[in-house]
This record gives structure tokens, C-alpha cells and sequence, in this order.
């Protein structure tokens, strides 16, 4: 009965839009690159510039949207002494990176904040969203409109997002909030192969206003994937040309540097794309984030390694601002058992499909995100490297030695991972095997929700390192869950 009453309301909100079409991101009406969403311009009264934390939150449908929300909630029960007072250690997170899945539990605190903890379960995770937006397309209403080419599902799925969970906010609301995390939303810009992120630094390469845009969108573009949905469309204002629009300053030298700058090439190469009237990109066409990004954690490399872009990790602690970087990766990719391996029979189409979205084909990005985890390691252990030289040199009082590079602000790094890799030892097999079975959709059982949700609170203070960031940060852990709650999550 309750799923009825949802569908019903559901589609009375999709009649009411009759034939319209989508809404597209509006033009700019000047160029101001110090205004709009960004980092720089969002408050932080009762958050701790020395402490920079940043979450990064996964694709993986519901099962990411509540690991992800166990994490949260966890951090929200643990506390903190930061200047002269205690708080949660969630009031200090700076920004949030997120694809997929992941991107309804960011958006969702990000415009709501810690009514995350009173509603997100029974409004989203333990909702049948899936069998929902089914629905939408088969229902008659909708034909006419999904026959418009320039009108999809994932456009239907945009204003679904947009009248049930968020709200009908927009990035304009989240400015108006005026408070971290700043919520990076990731999609993929199909043509290009790349991440595209919803911030002003990436709408402005685009000559586009991004507080026009619903946040309902932006999370729908992060989660169409291929062949389950379709691409959402943004209106490149920029394509024309425009005289008051100034290209960041980054992007010309790297682009003079080549293809040896790896992802700096990369990316100055699809910024430029938007502004070259030749290349003639009046629409750029959105995919899933965790197509390129499973993990979320590019616009983070970016930030340590480069002073690029609007957010820079780098361009903090060269300023000497940040004495602490806490980065917390919420991975929810799984590794299901399958059975086609064991007989000669050719998968059909519909296994090809599932296999897709479970990601048992996306070895690449297997192999990306354990680059990226590496390289992320290597920024913590480069900064205890140098440390420690450094402390050896003033031992042997070495007066005249220096260290390439000249003196760099110290930095303590703390890199956390929260994943089902995570539940180690042969006695917590079966925990682990259920965890790496549950599917990726939009639609699980309660008591899945309810596990995936005890998972990210229990991995999370099982974690050495973050044991360890708790001590240095004189708090302490409420753990909301044991071990012993987590192993109870067992296979069928």
C-alpha cells in the first residue's frame, strides 16, 4: 500500500509537468570567477581551517547511498576538540567528492544537513527508486515526451530526483546555504572520456549560471549509467564564443606541455574543448561519474598535485593554512561471484547488462581507483619522509644541509579506506562474500540497507588510522556498532 500511494504521488508531480521540456542549465549573465559555488566562497564559522577532511563517496546505487551514510553517521557520533571546543568530526569535513550512488547521500547533506539523520532512510535508501522510475516510463503521460529527442529517461529520472528527494533546490540554494562541505557532484563528459564536475569552476568553461541547475539533475547525470539510462544534456553557453569569458591560466601552459602531464594534459584538453568554436560543442552529453571515476577521488589528486582549479590542497598548504589532511574514501565496488564461468554457454544480453552495472566488467576501473588509492599513499608517506629527514638533520645539527625544494609547511596526512576489501580473515569470509554479492541498483531490501548502513559505521572505527586521527585529535569514538553486529550480515 505505502509503495502505492508513492507511485501515485509521483505520478501526479510528473501529469503536473505536462510536455515541458527539461530544464537547462542557464547562460551566465557576466563572468565572475570569484562568485557562484565554489570552495573560496563558501563560510566555515565552525570549521577549523588548520583541519582540512574531505570525503569521497562511491558509486554502487542504494548499497553506495548507505555505506556512505553509515560513514556519515559515524562520524557525526564522534567527537573532537578543535579550537577550544568539541564537535563532531562530520562539522569538520570541508568537501565532499562523490559519483553515482554516492551523490544522493552528498547532495542530500549538503543541502540539508543533519536532517540527513532524520529522513534520508525512509526518503531515499529504503525506497523502491528503481521500480519507480520504471514506472514513469511505461506510464502513457510520459510517451509523448519520451518520444521528443531532446527529452530522455534520465531527463525524467532529473525531475523524479528533483519533486521527491531534493526538494526542487538548486546549486543557487546551495549557495545561499553558505557553509561547507562543498559538495563536488562527478558525472562523465562522454565524448571526452572525462570527469565533469558540477561546480562553477567547470560551469564557467561553459558560459553557464550553475545555480540554475537542480541538484536533482546534477545527481542524475552522476548516475545514468550506459545502457540503463540515458545522458543528460547541459547547454554549452561558451561554444559561440563569448569576449568577457577569461580561460583559467593553468590551462594554455599545459597544454603547451604535452601529453606527458598525464591527467593536467587531459584535463586543460577537455576545458579547452568548450571554449573552441571550432570544435563546435553546443551540448555536452553526461554520463555516469564511475565510468572514469568510480571512487570519486580525481578532483582530490588534482587538489594535492597541482594548484589548478578552484579548490587547491596545495595552494592551502603552501599558504601555510592546512596542518592536517584527513581523506576518507567510502568504496562501495564489490566483487559478486558469478555463474557463467562455469559452463561453455555465451552470457545473453540481459547478463551482459547486469554484469555491467555490477561492475564485473570494469576492470579498468578497478585498476584506476588502486592507482589512485597508491598515489594518494604517496602524498602521506612523501610528507612523513620529509619529516623525518628533516627531524634527522636538526638531531645531527646539520645547520647548513637543506632538502630540495626548500622549506615546505608540514603537514600531517591521513589517508582512510572504507571498504568490504576491508572485513579481513578467513572467519569473516561469509560477512565479506555477502557485502561483495549485493547488487547495484536502485532498490534494496530493508535489512540490506540496514547492514550496509552498520558496515560504514563499523569499518570506519575499525580503522587503525582513523583510531589513530581520533587520538592525535584528543577526541573520542561512540561507535555505533561492533564487529560482532556487522558478522551477523550473512549470505542466504
Amino acid at each position: 500500500m505505502k509503495n502505492c500511494k508513492r507511485i501515485a504521488v509521483v505520478a501526479a508531480g510528473t501529469l503536473l509537468a505536462g510536455c515541458a521540456s527539461p530544464q537547462r542549465n542557464a547562460e551566465l549573465s557576466s563572468f565572475d570567477p570569484d562568485a557562484g559555488y565554489r570552495f573560496d566562497t563558501l563560510s566555515s564559522p565552525k570549521n577549523s581551517d588548520e583541519l582540512l577532511v574531505i570525503l569521497t563517496f562511491s558509486g554502487g546505487g542504494t548499497r553506495a547511498a548507505a555505506l556512505s551514510y553509515g560513514v556519515a553517521q559515524q562520524l557525526k557520533a564522534t567527537i573532537i576538540e578543535a579550537e577550544g571546543e568539541t564537535r563532531s568530526l562530520l562539522d569538520e569535513v570541508d568537501v565532499i567528492s562523490s559519483v553515482s550512488g554516492g551523490s544522493f547521500t552528498s547532495a542530500y547533506y549538503g543541502l540539508f544537513g543533519d536532517r540527513l539523520f532524520k529522513d534520508f532512510e525512509e526518503r531515499v535508501l529504503k525506497r523502491n527508486i528503481q521500480d519507480e522510475l520504471i514506472w514513469l516510463v511505461l506510464a502513457p503521460w510520459n510517451w509523448i515526451r519520451l518520444a521528443s529527442p531532446t527529452f530522455s529517461r534520465s531527463d525524467l529520472a532529473a525531475e523524479y530526483y528533483a519533486e521527491q528527494f531534493f526538494e526542487h533546490q538548486t546549486f543557487g540554494d546551495l549557495i545561499q546555504r553558505d557553509r561547507r562541505p562543498f559538495i563536488i557532484i562527478n558525472a562523465a563528459d562522454m565524448t571526452m572520456g572525462s570527469p565533469f564536475e558540477f561546480t562553477q569552476d567547470q560551469f564557467d568553461l561553459l558560459y553557464s549560471d550553475l545555480a540554475s541547475v537542480p541538484v536533482g539533475r546534477a545527481v542524475a547525470a552522476s548516475s545514468a549509467f550506459p545502457l540503463l539510462l540515458s545522458p543528460v544534456a547541459m547547454k554549452n553557453w561558451n561554444s559561440t564564443g563569448h569576449d568577457g569569458f577569461v580561460e583559467p591560466l593553468w590551462i594554455d601552459p599545459a597544454l603547451k606541455d604535452g601529453p606527458e602531464l598525464g591527467h593536467r594534459f587531459q584535463d586543460a584538453r577537455q576545458a579547452r574543448s568548450y571554449s573552441d568554436v571550432s570544435q563546435g560543442r553546443h551540448f555536452i552529453h553526461l554520463l555516469d561519474g564511475g565510468v572514469v571515476d568510480i571512487l570519486g577521488l580525481r578532483p582530490v589528486l588534482r587538489a594535492a598535485s597541482t594548484t589548478d582549479g578552484g579548490w587547491s590542497m596545495m595552494r592551502q598548504i603552501n599558504m601555510e593554512r592546512v596542518d592536517r589532511v584527513v581523506v576518507i574514501v567510502v568504496n562501495a565496488t564489490t566483487a559478486p561471484d558469478t555463474a557463467w564461468d562455469k559452463e561453455e554457454k555465451t552470457p545473453g544480453l540481459l547478463d551482459v547488462a547486469i554484469a555491467t552495472a555490477n561492475g564485473l566488467l570494469g576492470t579498468s576501473a578497478f585498476f584506476v581507483a588502486a592507482q589512485q588509492r597508491d598515489q594518494l599513499y604517496q602524498y602521506q608517506q612523501s610528507a612523513a619522509s620529509r619529516r623525518d629527514c628533516e627531524m634527522l638533520l636538526r638531531q645531527r645539527k646539520c645547520e647548513d644541509a637543506t632538502i630540495p625544494g626548500g622549506a615546505i609547511h608540514p603537514v600531517d596526512w591521513h589517508v582512510i579506506h572504507v571498504g568490504f576489501d576491508r572485513i579481513a580473515g578467513h572467519d569473516r569470509k561469509e560477512t565479506r562474500r555477502y557485502f561483495q554479492n549485493l547488487p547495484t541498483s536502485l532498490k534494496l531490501p530493508d535489512e540490506d540497507v540496514d547492514c550496509l548502513r552498520r558496515a560504514g559505521a563499523s569499518l570506519l572505527t575499525e580503522s587503525k588510522t582513523y583510531s589513530a586521527l581520533v587520538e592525535a585529535l584528543h577526541g573520542s569514538v561512540n561507535a555505533l556498532v561492533q564487529p560482532s553486529e556487522l558478522d551477523a550480515c550473512r549470505p542466504e
